[in-house]
């Protein structure tokens, strides 16, 4: 919902234009008839009259040479010229505008910047943003001509808000939303590293998932003379896991359908764009069926896989042990 360009708006200028030298075609038209009277009534005048009345014959043939000229020359010639200048303008405001977008686009890019719903897992190259003061959803938050390459004028009623459509000039610091599920998404900016903990049913993954996030992850991030920041929402999450870890609580078994992935962040420091780790525990029975692994859109943008394998499923760990049936049989192994 966007105020439109008047040069941009469906060729509105070009109507305008249009019903303007229609106006005045007609204007002068009927100037130029009435004139022509006035030239053979005064042409009449001097024939009787002579004299000074020739000079009144003179003028009104002179502006009736100016109204055709300007009718039929100089108004052609002006639209010409405004149709050139106004079409250089938006070609120079679109090639700006395009500028502008892939430049923002290309500084994506090259440092890595995107946003993943944690939620849904899709990737959102361009989420919906909402207009902070009426809250409506604009869709396509891009640099244009039609609605403007540094702002543009939200045209919700009542609202008229100056909205920022480029990075630089503020869309970030806008509340932003998945394309998806709608889910609200962070508008800082991060290089997304995601890890999935992959393996069949009881093979004790979502327990060494805890440990590592809850012990191990800190001290890697560390060994890179980083910072580990984890954000409020994701803070219960940690303590619950850390419970479950020091208690040695065997977690409650992850649902399919609600996957919903770990975020810490790793502070690289002041001239870095900071890491966040999303991290993935998907229950091991939906490698069982095929249709489950439809929902896992996070595949796609993986940048690592840790595989949990039960040992005591192996055959050749089954031989060695052999003879110890009673372990397995406490181990409960299947």
């Amino acid at each position: 919902p966007a105020e439109e360009k008047y040069f941009f708006w469906k060729g509105k200028w070009l109507s305008d234009v249009k019903a303007t030298c229609r106006e005045a075609w007609i204007l002068n038209l009927d100037a130029f008839r009435k004139n022509n009277m006035r030239v053979a009534d005064a042409w009449q005048n001097a024939r009787m009259s002579g004299g000074l009345a020739w000079l009144k014959v003179a003028f009104f043939i002179a502006q009736s040479a100016a109204v055709f000229l300007g009718t039929f020359i100089w108004t052609p010639l002006l639209v010409a010229l405004f149709c050139i200048l106004a079409g250089l303008a938006c070609v120079t405001y679109s090639a700006a505008a395009f500028t502008l977008a892939m430049a923002e686009q290309l500084f994506l890019r090259i440092n890595g910047l995107f946003n993943l719903c944690k939620h849904c897992h899709a990737k959102v190259d361009l989420p919906v943003y909402e207009c902070p003061k009426c809250h409506a959803r604009h869709m396509n938050l891009l640099p244009g001509p039609r609605y403007g390459i540094l702002y543009r004028r939200c045209s919700t009623p009542g609202c008229g808000e100056k909205i920022p459509v480029l990075r630089i000039t503020g869309k970030k610091r806008l509340p932003s939303f998945c394309r998806g599920c709608g889910a609200a998404l962070s508008s800082e900016d991060f290089v997304p590293v995601t890890i999935a903990f992959l393996g069949g049913p009881s093979v004790g993954k979502t327990m060494l998932f805890n440990a590592l996030a809850t012990e191990s992850l800190e001290s890697v991030i560390a060994g890179h003379s980083w910072k580990m920041v984890v954000k409020d929402e994701e803070e219960g999450k940690i303590r619950q896991m850390k419970t479950w870890v020091d208690s040695g609580v065997t977690p409650r078994t992850t649902q399919d359908r609600a996957i919903e992935a770990l975020c810490i962040d790793a502070d690289r420091g002041a001239g870095h764009f900071p890491l966040r780790v999303y991290m993935y525990d998907p229950p091991g029975e939906s490698f069982t069926n095929a249709a489950n692994l439809r929902i896992h859109r996070y595949y796609d943008n993986l940048k690592g896989v840790v595989w949990v394998v039960d040992p005591f499923t192996l055959d050749d760990v089954r031989r060695r042990l052999s003879g110890r049936e009673a372990e397995f049989e406490a181990a409960k192994v299947g």
